[in-house]
């Protein structure tokens, strides 16, 4: 084989191989450019995050998705989150959005986290006031509170307010913090005239919070509890009265019988109805009681001679 004949048909050979790979390559980017999807970028959290942070670089990062149907609310770039602040705790990956943060130029803290319309309250507590320290931030509560009526001077507790929600505990507004029983303090999201009943109910003894389960956050209608309730409520006070007019009829009876015996005239009272009634007034509840009242005019002979006989 003469090689000097046959090496230029060897590399050109050669050559057309090569620029055939390279044509093929091209055409493969260019139809894989083509068919390739530009997928939108959104900005997610880094790491956990508390409500009442503040965003930045440092905490938040953009990822690409999977879909072209995003909602309007969403943010494309950490530019456009930094220096805003969260008013929900945020999980690592999740997408954050307008909603999830408070209006441009809010501060840090517990101000970022609190709703229009309603007011951060702190109480004291202690271990029996607060649950035993079960409370944690975003669990729902009642505030249970021990009164006197200046009139009657008659103890009673009633629940004063209803369903509020607990956005601290001490220092704490994580939900994810433990509980902790050696916390003094709890502050409540609340409404402006709550906010004045809890203030006044604070100067006037000591609320009991009771703690709510979170699917029952319904308002329980009540009229509280006084002391006359717990001793029998309204037919123990009756049984009561009965009893004390039991009594005073008896010591009546003995009084006339004694003056009777000594030659006396009974002494007169005066006339009325056997029958008095009384209304009282528990609260928001009106009842009505009546007192059987006895009279000297009311014992006749065969009652003296019964009672001189004895």
């Amino acid at each position: 084989m003469n090689w000097k004949k046959a090496a230029p048909l060897v590399i050109a050979l050669v050559l057309g191989l090569f620029a055939a790979k390279m044509a093929w390559n091209l055409i493969a980017n260019k139809n894989a450019a083509k068919n390739e999807v530009k997928r939108p970028q959104v900005v997610v959290a880094k790491q956990d995050i508390e409500a009442g942070d503040t965003l930045s670089a440092d905490n938040t990062e953009t990822v690409e998705v999977s879909t072209d149907v995003l909602p309007d609310n969403v943010f494309r770039s950490v530019a456009e989150i930094d220096g805003r602040v969260a008013t929900v705790p945020l999980i690592q990956g999740q997408t954050i959005t307008q909603t999830l943060l408070a209006p441009k130029g809010a501060m840090p803290g517990l101000t970022a986290v609190i709703p229009p319309g309603f007011r951060a309250v702190t109480l004291e507590i202690n271990e029996f006031s607060g649950v035993a320290g079960y409370i944690t931030p975003g669990c729902h509560i009642d505030v249970v509170q021990t009164l006197r009526d200046e009139r009657t001077g008659e103890f009673s507790a009633r629940t004063i307010v209803q369903n509020v929600r607990v956005t601290a505990v001490g220092m704490k507004h994580n939900p994810g913090d433990p509980p902790d029983s050696s916390t003094r303090s709890v502050t409540l999201l609340v409404t402006p005239e709550q906010a004045e009943i809890l203030d006044l109910a604070a100067s006037n003894g000591r609320p009991r919070l009771t703690l709510r389960n979170m699917n029952d956050l319904s308002p329980v209608p009540s009229g509280g509890v006084s002391l006359a309730d717990l001793n029998g409520g309204e037919n123990g006070r009756r049984d009561e009265v009965a009893k004390i007019n039991a009594e005073a009829a008896k010591a009546s009876q003995v009084a006339v019988a004694q003056q009777v015996a000594q030659g006396q005239a009974p002494a007169t009272r005066p006339t009325f109805d056997n029958d008095w009634t009384v209304k009282v007034i528990r609260g928001d509840a009106e009842s009505e009681v009546q007192f059987n009242l006895h009279r000297a005019s009311d014992l006749d002979a065969h009652t003296d001679t019964q009672l001189l006989s004895k």
